[in-house]
């Protein structure tokens, strides 16, 4: 969604949409490489730049129950008063 946003309002910075590159460090990076993949991304962008990180790294990809473990883990360190993660898989 960012992405589409950057590509429909650039040109009102000065920016072109036809040479949008996306940079992403370690989680970014990944993250990166799901979107150069990701079907409903393709014509976003123009180019990447990956800095340490890759999809196949053991830490970019998790199962959704993994990922509703952590975020619960998370929700719990932080002491949250509410269950803010509540939805299902």
């Amino acid at each position: 969604m960012a992405i589409k946003w950057v590509r429909d309002n650039i040109a009102n910075f000065g920016g072109d949409p036809s040479k949008i590159t996306l940079f992403g460090e370690s989680a970014g990076a990944a993250s990166i490489v799901a979107q150069m993949i990701a079907p409903d991304s393709q014509g976003l962008f123009k180019n990447v730049i990956l800095q340490s990180g890759t999809l196949t790294n053991k830490w970019a990809m998790n199962s959704p129950a993994r990922a509703l473990e952590k975020s619960q883990d998370l929700v719990k360190r932080s002491k949250c008063e509410k269950d803010v993660v509540s939805f299902s898989l």
